[in-house]
């Protein structure tokens, strides 16, 4: 690639990022994985990735699909779709793969740790919110039972929420 060119990540299916990361990682590499909504995509979630990609060599993201969100925000939500957000997860410089998490039935934390434990990354980043996660507990001990650690990126700079907030406050006046 020419000095000064930009690489974007690759939309990949589920296995093959599992494939990847073990490849990736017999070669030495320090994966780093993070999953969520990324619905709005805002400045908040541009900081995050940067900063998760800082943290290894390798970023795998997850794109929960629509149907998941549904059942951890609300039934409104996501206001953008899976293809779309996945598209603008792909598409930025911090991320190297990413992939649709349309597997689960439910969203739970025993899916999640069964999902870390497939990938075998070396870091998962969460957002500064997650100790709040009424099972952080049992993904960090699942984390450290595989030899990866989970860390806190703080880039709470906006929510999806708040921005959602404020555009109907500007439009029901």
């Amino acid at each position: 690639m020419p000095a000064g060119s930009l690489q974007m990540g690759y939309t990949i299916r589920i296995e093959n990022a599992i494939a990847i990361a073990h490849d990736l990682k017999k070669q030495g590499k320090n994966i780093v994985f993070t999953h969520g909504a990324f619905d709005l995509f805002h400045a908040g979630h541009s900081l995050f990735l940067n900063k998760s990609k800082k943290e290894g060599d390798v970023l795998i993201v997850g794109v929960d699909a629509d149907k998941n969100i549904k059942q951890y925000k609300s039934l409104l939500r996501p206001v953008i779709s899976e293809n779309h957000r996945l598209e603008v997860i792909t598409n930025h410089l911090a991320t190297d793969f990413a992939f649709l998490i349309n597997e689960a039935k439910s969203v739970n934390t025993s899916f999640y740790i069964e999902l870390y434990k497939a990938l075998e990354p070396s870091i998962i980043t969460l957002g500064k919110k997650s100790h709040a996660h009424k099972n952080f507990e049992a993904r960090e001990k699942a984390t450290k039972e595989l030899g990866a650690e989970i860390k806190e990126v703080d880039a709470e700079v906006t929510s999806t929420t708040k921005i959602i907030s404020s555009i109907v406050n500007i439009y029901s006046k």
